[in-house]
């Protein structure tokens, strides 16, 4: 089961937003919540005849420290967490470091973040924070989307290459829609429309081998494999998205297309990403 949450917050709104989701986890679980926030000092410290380099970063970080301590108490001080297990640190260094280290030090079983704004910049996501986090974690990964309020899981979709084995991811994405009573969809999209008959063999078959009654299953037949993802969730109102990174998988071929970084900076839903390389997850 899912004991140790993690979520990351810059005290941005984006952030911000995400916070319900890790808090809404918890509470379903029964998981300890672990805030964190990891703050920079900047480097080259200015150095006086009264004060040396060394003494300036240490008074800059702690009063980094003091600042980051301060918001992490006002931020929180309005949510009643006072029947739950959580805690809340701020360390100092690269973002994407000091979360990866403390999901190894915590035994973290899901890390709950935002990602920044809409840009026209392709490279925004794949340079930023989160998509570090995403393809480096052990444990499965939030992500979601800027601007994007508490979306209650009436529908989890989970798509499928039906390349690999989905048998432990799935089963996580089960064990989520049990707890919220949700509906859960198997998608796969492909281009091939004469592989129909057999991908939806084989999805029938995966779905056969779940102990869930709301499961369903698709299979599209569309080139533009992003394109394909949105239009389902947008027809048939996907409230999160969940995918398996790995080479040859629709994740990556979604995160290396205009139309994927589109959909992770202006997604209606949060997406859960495994990593099929890194996978740690436990089997529900």
């Amino acid at each position: 089961m899912i004991k140790h949450i993690l979520y990351t917050t810059d005290f941005s709104e984006s952030s911000a937003q995400a916070f319900p989701y890790a808090l809404d986890l918890a509470q379903k679980h029964n998981a300890k919540l672990h805030i964190l926030n990891v703050f920079t000092v900047p480097l080259g410290a200015p150095s006086s005849m009264f004060t040396s380099s060394q003494q300036t970063m240490k008074r800059m970080h702690e009063e980094k420290y003091a600042l980051s301590r301060n918001n992490l108490q006002k931020y929180f001080s309005e949510y009643l967490l006072s029947d739950m297990d959580w805690v809340h640190h701020s360390v100092e260094g690269e973002a994407h470091e000091q979360i990866l280290k403390y999901q190894e030090a915590n035994d973290v079983d899901l890390t709950v973040m935002g990602t920044h704004g809409s840009t026209s910049n392709l490279n925004l996501f794949m340079g930023s924070v989160a998509s570090v986090i995403v393809r480096r974690s052990k444990s499965p990964v939030l992500i979601i989307p800027p601007l994007v309020n508490y979306i209650y899981p009436n529908k989890l979709v989970y798509a499928t290459d039906l390349k690999g084995n989905d048998s432990k991811t799935i089963n996580y994405v089960v064990d989520l829609a049990e707890r919220y009573y949700s509906n859960v969809s198997i998608v796969h999209v492909g281009s091939q429309a004469d592989l129909q008959e057999e991908n939806k063999l084989k999805l029938k078959s995966i779905a056969s081998e779940l102990n869930y009654s709301m499961v369903d299953f698709y299979d599209i037949v569309e080139s533009d494999v992003a394109k394909g993802l949105l239009n389902f969730i947008d027809e048939h109102q996907g409230d999160w998205l969940a995918m398996t990174t790995h080479t040859t998988s629709i994740f990556d071929r979604l995160f290396h297309s205009s139309l994927t970084t589109k959909m992770l900076n202006r997604s209606p839903i949060p997406i859960l990403v495994f990593n099929q390389f890194k996978s740690d997850i436990i089997v529900l």
